[in-house]
């Protein structure tokens, strides 16, 4: 996950002695998600008729995915 993490190590002896470092690590997410969209489409209605209803299953699904989880795919 994105973020700023900090961590840390503790080696200790059998005498009691300690010693500990510690760095950051930052991970950054600069990759856009990818998203496919359906070709452009004509619909040529009948004569007198101005609407169409998309049948279930008229249009390819979307393609859309992304490196981290939790992305939001809006219409």
């Amino acid at each position: 996950m994105p973020g700023t993490y900090e961590i840390e190590y503790t080696a200790a002896d059998a005498a009691g002695n300690d010693a500990t470092c510690s760095f950051t690590i930052v991970v950054e997410d600069d990759a856009n998600p990818l998203l496919v969209c359906q070709d452009d489409l004509t619909i040529d209605t009948d004569p007198g008729v101005c609407t169409w209803e998309v049948p279930a299953g008229a249009l390819s699904p979307l393609l859309a995915v992304d490196n981290c989880p939790g992305y939001a795919l809006n219409a």
